[in-house]
């Protein structure tokens, strides 16, 4: 990770915020529900969708945005 306010740290944040914001709309944040306009426990529920994805369907390649 880069030092605070530095180009690469910027560009850093940049793209968590890419990637926080295309998981949010995967998972419909935007409708109303519990988790409606919230970010909190987000990665964690992608995670547990990318585990039960992989072992159902292996082929599905929906969710991209999951680092390795």
């Amino acid at each position: 990770m880069s030092d605070f306010g530095t180009k690469e740290w910027v560009e850093e944040n940049r793209q968590r915020v890419r990637n926080m914001s295309e998981l949010y709309k995967l998972d419909e944040r935007e409708k109303e529900g519990p988790h409606q306009g919230t970010y909190t426990g987000l990665y964690q529920e992608i995670l547990v969708y990318e585990k039960w994805r992989k072992r159902f369907y292996p082929m599905d390649d929906i969710c991209k945005y999951i680092r390795k």
